[in-house]
């Protein structure tokens, strides 16, 4: 189908798209729409939008360790500094 937008009835519905899907994923979708109460389309836009969702979760979390590594880092090197001897009876890699 066109990805242009149709009017119809005086109102403009939104672009439609045609997707294959791989064998079975129609029946799980259905299912799970069932599952839900929502309808297939729904369920596939809410699956979509979770998806996006958890990649920006994951984009956030990864900073946010990222941060508190590079804080770690700083605070060992600055604690070897002022309390040498700490580290050096633990073994630790500074």
């Amino acid at each position: 189908m066109s990805h242009q937008q149709v009017q119809r009835k005086g109102r403009i519905d939104k672009p439609k798209y045609l997707v294959r899907l791989p064998d079975g994923m129609r029946e799980r979708i259905s299912k799970k729409a069932k599952t839900a109460q929502r309808s297939m389309n729904m369920e596939i836009i809410h699956r979509l939008s979770c998806s996006f969702e958890a990649e920006d979760d994951i984009r956030r979390l990864e900073a946010a360790l990222d941060s508190a590594l590079e804080l770690n880092r700083f605070l060992r090197k600055e604690l070897a500094q002022h309390q040498p001897s700490m580290f050096q009876e633990q073994g630790a890699l500074v």
